[in-house]
């Protein structure tokens, strides 16, 4: 997805060295599929670090292709 990120871990990531410095912007986490549920715990992660717009896509990746949108190898 444009502008997606990878995370460290799902679980064990760290908010202040891997999300923007500003809480107010928006994140969307995702998995591959519908079958994952490591996203809702990454968000929840997100927001229990102060963050205020946080959403979960839970079609994944494979619904972001299958709607027909782009994809390129997430930036670091």
């Amino acid at each position: 997805l444009p502008g997606a990120r990878l995370l460290t871990s799902s679980s064990r990531y760290d908010p202040a060295a891997e999300l923007p410095a500003d809480q107010a912007t928006a994140l969307i986490f995702y998995c591959a599929n519908t079958q994952c549920s490591a996203s809702d715990g990454a968000a929840a992660r997100a927001r229990n670090a102060g963050y205020r717009d946080v959403s979960v896509m839970r079609a994944g990746i494979a619904g972001w292709v299958e709607a027909g949108n782009a994809t390129r190898a997430p930036s670091s």
